[in-house]
C-alpha cells in the first residue's frame, strides 16, 4: 500500500491518522477516542504523553540530542550504571545501539565473536527484526518471501516454538519434547554458537504464543551444559512489560546476552 508518497506494509486495511494520545488512548482525525491495547506496539508501555517521561526528553533535547560513537554524554553514564544495577548479577557491560533490531545484530556478532562458531539456533515464525540476519532468525527456506528477497540461512538453524494452548496437553508433557528437540540440535552441530529466544512469551508474528513454565530454566541449563551462549530478546517483554522488569526475572536466570530496545545488555 502506498499512501501519501509512504510505503505502507499492509499489516491491515484499517489505517487512520493519530492526531493525540494520552495515557492508554489514542485520537483518530475523526476525534474517535481509541483504546491502543498494544501500548504503541510496545514503544509506550509508560502511557503516552506520559509526563514525566516528556519532561525528562525535553530537557536532554535542550542539551544535547546525539552523541556519535567516539563520543560520550554524561546521561548515558548515568543511565547504564543505573540500568546495569538493575540487571540479574553478571550482566555488567552495555552497547550502544540506535535500535532493538541493531541490538539483535550486536547480540549475534558478539556471540560469533566470543565463541568462534557461526550457527545461530531460533524459533521459526518468530521475529527479531526486519533486516535480513535477523529475518532469517524466525522466517522458515521455504516462505515465498524468503525466496523473494533471497535470504541465506546456511548459518541458521530453525526450532519449533513450545507454545501452550487451552486445547494443547500437559505443560510439562510440552517442556520435556521441547528440550529433546533442543538437546537434539546442540548435540548434534558443534558449530553454533548462540541460541536466541524471547523469555518465554512470542511478541512479535502477529501472535502471542506462551511457553510451559520452566522454559528458561531449561533452556539456560542446556545451552550452559553445551557451551552455546544464550540470548534473550527483551524488547518486546522488558521494561516491565511482563509484570516484572524484565522477562528473565520470572524464572530468576541470567542469560549470556540480554537485548533491548536500543540497548544491547551483554555480559
Amino acid at each position: 500500500m502506498i499512501k501519501n508518497h509512504i510505503i505502507y506494509n499492509g499489516f491491515s486495511d484499517y489505517q487512520f491518522r493519530v492526531t493525540k494520545a494520552k495515557g492508554s488512548f489514542i485520537w483518530d482525525d475523526q476525534e474517535k477516542k481509541l483504546i491502543d491495547f498494544t501500548s504503541g506496539w510496545n514503544v509506550t508501555n509508560l502511557g503516552w504523553n506520559n509526563e514525566e517521561v516528556n519532561k525528562a526528553i525535553i530537557a536532554q533535547v535542550m542539551k544535547n540530542i546525539y552523541a556519535s560513537m567516539w563520543t560520550e554524554d554524561p546521561i548515558q553514564n548515568e543511565y547504564a550504571k543505573k540500568f546495569t544495577s538493575s540487571l540479574p548479577k553478571g550482566l555488567e557491560l552495555v552497547t550502544r545501539e540506535a535500535t532493538g533490531v541493531t541490538a539483535v545484530i550486536m547480540a549475534i556478532k558478539t556471540a560469533r565473536a566470543y565463541t568462534g562458531k557461526k550457527k545461530i539456533l531460533s524459533f521459526r515464525d518468530t521475529f527479531h527484526g526486519s533486516l535480513y540476519q535477523t529475518l532469517q532468525l524466525g522466517y522458515a527456506p521455504e516462505y515465498p518471501v524468503s525466496k523473494s528477497i533471497f535470504l541465506d540461512f546456511k548459518h541458521n538453524i530453525h526450532l519449533t516454538y513450545p507454545k501452550v494452548t487451552q486445547k494443547s496437553k500437559d505443560e510439562k508433557a510440552i517442556l520435556s519434547e521441547f528440550c529433546t528437540q533442543l538437546e537434539t540440535a546442540l548435540k548434534s552441530d558443534n558449530d553454533i554458537a548462540a541460541f536466541i529466544t524471547e523469555s518465554g512469551i512470542i511478541t512479535g508474528w502477529g501472535s502471542t504464543f506462551v511457553a510451559p513454565k520452566g522454559f528458561l530454566k531449561e533452556v539456560r541449563k542446556l545451552t550452559s551444559k553445551y557451551g552455546v551462549l544464550l540470548i534473550v530478546d527483551e524488547v518486546g517483554t522488558g521494561f516491565s512489560r511482563t509484570g516484572e522488569l524484565f522477562g528473565v526475572n520470572h524464572e530468576n536466570i541470567t542469560p549470556d546476552i540480554m537485548i533491548g530496545s536500543r540497548l544491547a545488555f551483554s555480559c
